[in-house]
């Protein structure tokens, strides 16, 4: 006996939305007897069966679709103490996610190197390092609030692309913090020296008095040489200790960053 029937089935599937763009879903699909356990009715699968005869039928929205048929256990159900025989099948949905790479993560990783960019300013300009990073992170939070509000609501918490986009404001909150301690350690070093300079005019002055007595053309050519010299070595060594730390703040914050993205 051979029973044909065509109908239109519409079926609703949780998902499950924490590993968002990179979810994968599975929904059955099973079909059984409403009177008959599997004493009085077993259903046999046909093998290789055709689901479908389009290949439009393969994408649904954003997913891409495959159909598969119940094995092993999924043939039976155990109800009221009895068992039933199952048929049906087993849909996988797998997203697409090459769009969201595409819009969120590339832009969000290059707004936070384009951001440690900061570290190249001159030292001394501390309002272009500053903009730089407080404009990279309104953008960041801007993108963030958009993908909230497009983003599927994830019952068990935060999305993957959600923990990446606030990871990125992390990583720009740190160069913040790193620019803001260099700023204070630099105020602190220039409120302190001020006692310090004061100090050492009044010591050339001794030292001059005392060559002059000796032999007064040598007093003020090492004068004139000894002022020029301590100068100019103390602005190459701060602004060479500057340059350095900067550099090393960006080498770590770069390694870092690549160690998150290998391990996310």
């Amino acid at each position: 006996m051979t029973y044909d029937s065509q109908f239109d089935l519409y079926i609703k599937c949780p998902m499950k939305y924490g590993r968002y763009p990179f979810d994968k879903h599975e929904c059955y699909v099973h079909i059984s007897s409403a009177d008959l356990n599997s004493t009085g009715l077993v259903f046999n699968m046909t093998k290789n069966p055709r689901w479908h005869e389009y290949e439009s039928h393969d994408n649904v929205g954003y997913f891409d679709v495959e159909i598969f048929p119940l094995k092993g256990a999924e043939l039976e159900d155990l109800w009221q103490g009895e068992v039933w025989s199952l048929t049906g099948l087993k849909l996988r949905f797998t997203r697409r996610y090459w769009r969201h790479i595409v819009n969120y993560y590339l832009p969000s990783l290059l707004f936070v190197i384009i951001s440690w960019v900061s570290f190249l300013v001159p030292h001394d300009d501390v309002n272009a390092r500053v903009a730089l990073l407080v404009t990279m992170l309104l953008v960041l939070v801007t993108v963030l609030n958009g993908l909230i509000d497009n983003s599927p609501n994830a019952r068990e918490g935060p999305t993957a692309l959600g923990i990446w986009m606030f990871s990125m404001i992390v990583f720009i909150i740190l160069a913040f913090v790193c620019h803001s301690v260099f700023i204070i350690k630099r105020r602190r070093k220039a409120a302190t020296g001020k006692g310090v300079k004061n100090i050492v005019p009044e010591m050339k002055e001794i030292v001059t008095q005392v060559i002059k007595m000796a032999n007064p053309t040598t007093a003020n050519s090492m004068q004139f040489y000894s002022v020029c010299n301590i100068n100019a070595n103390d602005g190459k060594v701060k602004k060479s200790n500057s340059n350095l730390i900067d550099v090393l703040v960006f080498a770590v914050l770069f390694i870092l960053l690549s160690i998150y993205v290998a391990v996310y």
